[in-house]
């Protein structure tokens, strides 16, 4: 989900997230399922470098940026920048 999604995307996000379920976007669907159907030979998070997939991790499991900054002891711009990585 981003900032350019509907409000109503949102708020259907929202009321998922809230009783602690996990959300994903119709467009992440999509691609994990393309992904899948692709075969391929290793999964997508394999051409992560170790840290890129540390901070993916950790984003994933909740964390805001500046948090996974502050426990990687690294900037919130680093973990930006490694942010935008993973999402290539």
């Amino acid at each position: 989900m981003s900032k350019r999604s509907s409000p109503q995307a949102l708020a259907d996000g929202a009321k998922k997230l809230l009783p602690g379920r996990k959300y994903v976007s119709p467009s992440l669907a999509e691609k994990l399922a393309e992904d899948l159907s692709a075969g391929h030979e290793k999964p997508v998070h394999d051409s992560l470098s170790n840290r890129e997939y540390e901070v993916l991790r950790l984003l994933g499991a909740g964390k805001r940026p500046s948090e996974v900054a502050d426990e990687l002891a690294l900037s919130p711009r680093t973990i930006s920048t490694y942010r935008v990585r993973i999402l290539e």
